[in-house]
């Protein structure tokens, strides 16, 4: 299997700065999430050419979602409680998750993270546009497998309503970090970056990689350097604990 160039990108993408792969398209973004950086300081207000770089429309009830995502205080204020407070709502919510569709929800997460440990395996922030690995396919791929990990948690509930819920929010929230991404990234790569960005889709994967881009593409020293194999330790251990619980019976059940 062979080595990836070093990358980044919204989500990461593995490009030199000098330009695209050649014959081809444009490559993409990552972690922080999708870019090598999270695009909170400074960001460039330079914007992605293109038919996907159109923001929402600041009106009708999804505006004050958008608000809240685009808040610079929030989002610090997130970033250091997000650990504490998932593990708080994973917590008190335990009596709630369901045995039927453990399996399933499993399933759904663990290919969510593959498609995350993958992004992690070919993502070098800010160094470079990474064309390569999912990148080749999507400009965020780490964004979609965040997502079905969620999804993954989320079916533990049984829940319909809060799968369709998670998914308004998830969308709005990825959609306004990977804008500031995006603009981050133009500013740093200008128009190697504008060139990746109107040759694959930010979020729908193309059926065909971006022309003399590598899918077939890992490197270790990446995943580790990008964290993923705690990343994926993590989600084991949360599985691992979920199993526990929904194989016990309820509090209620026991003889006090």
């Amino acid at each position: 299997m062979r080595r990836p160039s070093p990358s980044a990108g919204a989500e990461g993408t593995c490009q030199a700065r000098s330009g695209l792969p050649q014959g081809g398209k444009c490559p993409d973004q990552q972690p922080s999430e999708t870019a090598a950086v999270d695009g909170t300081h400074g960001a460039p207000a330079a914007r992605p050419a293109g038919p996907d770089s159109t923001p929402l429309p600041p009106a009708g009830w999804t505006a004050w979602l958008q608000v809240l995502a685009n808040h610079r205080g929030l989002r610090k204020f997130w970033l250091r409680v997000r650990a504490g407070a998932v593990l708080l709502v994973l917590g008190l919510s335990l009596p709630f998750l369901r045995q039927d569709w453990f399996w399933i929800g499993l399933v759904v997460a663990m290919a969510g993270e593959l498609i995350q440990l993958w992004s992690f395996a070919n993502l070098d922030k800010n160094s470079a546009i990474c064309a390569h690995g999912p990148y080749a396919l999507v400009r965020n791929p780490m964004y979609l497998g965040r997502y079905f990990v969620v999804a993954g948690l989320l079916l533990l509930y049984q829940s319909p309503y809060l799968i369709l819920g998670m998914t308004v929010v998830y969308c709005i929230y990825a959609y306004n970090r990977v804008r500031r991404e995006e603009a981050l990234l133009t500013g740093i790569f200008q128009d190697s970056y504008r060139a990746y960005c109107r040759q694959v889709n930010r979020f729908l994967p193309a059926l065909r990689p971006l022309s003399g881009s590598h899918v077939v593409a890992w490197n270790w020293r990446l995943l580790r350097r990008n964290n993923g194999l705690y990343n994926l330790l993590g989600l084991l251990a949360v599985f691992a604990l979920a199993g526990w619980v929904v194989q016990r019976p309820p509090l209620w059940d026991y003889p006090w």
